[in-house]
């Protein structure tokens, strides 16, 4: 094997030696002869060790890892021996594996077909059965999917060496039957702004925490619901909530969000005691008994004749 090429000061050469080879070298004011072998070029350019100890000198030192592997040992690390993979392979083994920042997304309205989520730089994430996946990069991806719909979507969530740590589901639209539902789910009619107006329930009996965002309903009638979570009716368009089954006293019912500044009319169980600060921040706020034959005095706090 011969290897011919020109090198510039300053004067290094990597070479990986499988056998014996003949180089030709051309450096400026190094003049090599023809067919003449490495070795025999820089033993006449000063090299004063043996042949073998040339070729030796080509190859890649094994660095002294003697104290590494001894402190390693001392903090009870196993190391199979003192080569550099041995101990590169002890210290791996024993790192703690990493915490990483958990998959979450941006609810979807129906029709998007687009997910933003959020999650570890570097991780990817996919939508199950499919091949492309998306890194996460800045803490955050988005994701293409199909016309969000009554379909469950899965995404799955990658890490570094691309297995999959995680699957998360993303429960897909359902139509809502006012007439028979017994309960409103948390955001049940998240990004349904086509639906407005007045929406009666007659059996709904809990309602979940933000149940009403995205929609323009102004006027909900829920005779019998007396589960009834403190932020169900947070971040909506209500302007009359008729919820005469529903005992409000003290904070269990979070109406002093700014979003919330259009709802002037309540009806309420008559054991309510409906808070002062509340009352307060909303002087316009009119509260009535199931029967709208007694109404809340804010200044006495007692019901009175309507």
């Amino acid at each position: 094997m011969a290897i011919k090429g020109s090198v510039r000061a300053p004067y290094v050469i990597e070479v990986h030696v499988p056998e014996t080879i003949n180089v030709n070298v051309n450096i400026p004011g190094l003049q090599g002869k023809p067919g003449e072998g490495i070795y025999d070029f820089v033993k006449r350019h000063g090299f004063t060790g043996t042949e073998e100890d040339f070729y030796n000198s080509l190859k890649p030192q094994q660095p002294d890892l003697a104290g590494i592997v001894a402190d390693l040992k001392s903090k009870n690390i196993l190391v199979n021996s003192g080569m550099l993979d041995a101990v590169l392979s002890a210290i791996v083994h024993a790192l703690a594996e990493q915490p990483y920042t958990p998959l979450t997304f941006n609810e979807p309205r129906k029709g998007d077909t687009e997910i933003r989520v959020s999650g570890q730089d570097g991780f990817k994430v996919r939508v199950s059965g499919s091949a492309e996946a998306v890194e996460i990069q800045s803490g955050s991806a988005t994701i293409k999917i199909q016309p969000y719909g009554a379909d469950d979507i899965y995404l799955e969530y990658l890490n570094l060496i691309e297995h999959v740590v995680d699957t998360v589901k993303i429960k897909g639209l359902f139509e809502f039957n006012p007439e028979t539902a017994t309960e409103i789910l948390p955001k049940q009619f998240y990004g349904r702004s086509d639906l407005e107006g007045e929406l009666t329930c007659p059996n709904v009996i809990k309602v979940g925490s933000l149940a009403f965002v995205g929609t323009d309903h102004n006027i909900i009638n829920l005779p019998k619901a007396t589960d009834i979570d403190r932020d169900a009716f947070a971040n909506s368009s209500l302007a009359v909530i008729n919820i005469p089954a529903f005992v409000w006293a003290d904070d269990n019912l979070d109406l002093k969000s700014y979003d919330l500044i259009r709802v002037n009319k309540m009806t309420v169980s008559e054991e309510s005691r409906p808070p002062r600060n509340v009352m307060m921040q909303k002087i316009s706020l009119e509260v009535y008994n199931p029967d709208h034959s007694k109404k809340w005095n804010l200044y006495s706090e007692k019901w009175e004749q309507a």
